[in-house]
């Protein structure tokens, strides 16, 4: 009898979660299965006719992607909301705020402030979505704060405080923001062109520190789209600084800061939308190399993973490009260029931009502005001003340039001391160690007859990174025999 023994390997890299800003809480209105009659405030009506050529002038214009209607509005909270009294001497306070056929809603508030143990919360009536609980980790110096977009035109506010904490917290509405285009999961996810490709496509897979630096952000009064990147700086102290473009500008202490929204595989399917942080501060703008440089007012949990991307300030042409970006508010995706980029200019011929002449995979479309331009190694050299790329002509895309940026005033932030550096790579708080297997087998395959006895040898190694760590596991195939 003859039989042949197969042995496989399977290895492991053991990895760490961490907590989010907001804590893990639920309505007590759900909870208690309390009665759901509720004030209410409604919107009044706009005009779509307006507001469809206001958007096609957006686009002969070049201005980042719009997907909502700003409505300006004073809503004190507690003035408006009905009161329960529970028996403990709970209190909980709910408001329903109703927009007629809004595809989303997203609010802004002008004055928040939650004392401690209190807890704030969004939801549809269906409790099918809810953000939150919110609460005084979210007070910022500034007392403004926004939301993500619930995807319904029917939202609650509730905000719960215990019997013994004095009422002391302040919540006013200044905009509601009507969703009038499909977003993010509401979309079907292929409101971008059909050539683009996602970040987790194996083509894309060299990039997979820089794409965990790219983030969509809501800006604008919580109605445009634009994409940019967490970047280093020279001390390499994990300030929460974000580099996008001066035309995304607009609102930045209420934009939202939305991470990790890419399809976890490589075809197209919905990502999550609740890792986010609220509100900024903008520390360096200029319009000749068209970049803004932000800092965060919230700094990002852990558990979004953030990765600080490396830049390179020189004048040195970059070549085999690449640019990760949220097209039209789409999920994550990554265009790839071959050869040199072109010294150019937005207006004129300046050499304050590169152009991307032909993109031989993916594209750029509004929704992208913004999104960081890497050369080959690795190193962002730009940001998306704008362009003409198309499925069918994927052509002229134009980012304003790192280097001119820098003199510009992006080096008293990212190099504070004057060190002089030029060049600098990305990292991350949870850049733990890598391993990386290897092994050495005398045989694979083992042809044994009945009755003998035949040895291999099989040689595991971790020649990765010092003090990283290797799991793996060790099996025999099934015995197969002639």
């Amino acid at each position: 009898m003859k039989t042949y023994i197969s042995i496989l390997l399977i290895m492991s890299i053991i990895s760490f979660g961490h907590t989010q800003i907001s804590i893990d809480s639920y309505p007590k209105s759900m909870n208690l299965k309390l009665d759901n009659t509720t004030n209410e405030y409604k919107t009044q009506s706009f005009d779509y006719n307006l507001i469809k050529a206001q958007d096609q002038e957006d686009i002969e214009n070049g201005k980042p992607y719009k997907f909502g209607h700003n409505i300006s509005v004073d809503i004190n909270f507690f003035e408006k909301a009905n009161l329960t009294i529970l028996k403990n001497g709970d209190k909980v306070y709910r408001l329903k705020i109703i927009s007629k056929d809004a595809l989303s809603l997203n609010f802004i508030f002008n004055n928040f402030q939650l004392s401690k143990n209190s807890e704030l919360f969004l939801y549809d009536e269906e409790y099918s979505n809810i953000i939150g609980a919110f609460t005084h980790l979210n007070n910022k110096a500034s007392r403004r704060f926004s939301t993500t977009p619930i995807f319904s035109d029917t939202i609650i506010i509730e905000f719960y405080e215990p019997f013994n904490i004095p009422n002391d917290s302040k919540i006013n509405i200044s905009n509601i923001i009507h969703g009038y285009k499909n977003l993010n999961n509401n979309r079907g996810y292929d409101d971008s062109q059909s050539c683009h490709n996602n970040v987790n496509c194996a083509a894309a897979q060299p990039w997979i520190d820089e794409k965990n630096s790219v983030v969509m952000t809501i800006t604008d009064g919580g109605t445009r789209l634009c994409s940019g990147t967490m970047i280093n700086n020279v001390n390499q102290d994990y300030e929460p600084y974000f580099l996008t473009s001066q035309n995304c500008l607009g609102g930045h202490e209420d934009w939202i800061f939305m991470f990790n929204y890419e399809s976890p595989t490589c075809q197209n399917q919905d990502g999550i939308i609740s890792n986010t942080t609220s509100g900024s501060i903008l520390i360096e703008n200029n319009s000749f190399s068209d970049f803004a440089l932000l800092k965060l007012s919230e700094i990002p949990p852990a558990s979004y993973n953030a990765y600080y991307a490396g830049w390179d300030a020189r004048e040195i042409v970059p070549s085999n490009c690449v640019v990760i970006h949220h097209p039209v508010g789409d999920v994550k995706k990554i265009s790839f260029h071959n050869g040199n980029a072109i010294s150019d200019g937005w207006f004129f011929n300046d050499d304050s931009h590169w152009r991307i002449t032909d993109w031989y995979s993916g594209i750029t479309e509004p929704g992208s502005y913004g999104a960081p331009l890497f050369n080959e190694n690795f190193h962002i050299v730009g940001q998306l001003h704008g362009g003409e790329s198309e499925c069918e002509n994927s052509t002229n895309d134009y980012f304003g340039k790192f280097s001119k940026s820098w003199t510009l005033g992006l080096n008293q932030w990212l190099d504070p001391n004057n060190t002089g550096i030029q060049v600098l790579n990305g990292s991350s708080e949870n850049d733990l160690p890598d391993p990386n297997l290897t092994y050495e087998i005398s045989n694979d395959y083992i042809l044994v007859m009945d009755q003998e006895i035949e040895n291999s040898y099989f040689n595991i190694y971790n020649d990765g990174e010092q003090e990283s760590t290797l799991s793996y596991s060790m099996y025999n195939s099934p015995f197969s025999s002639l």
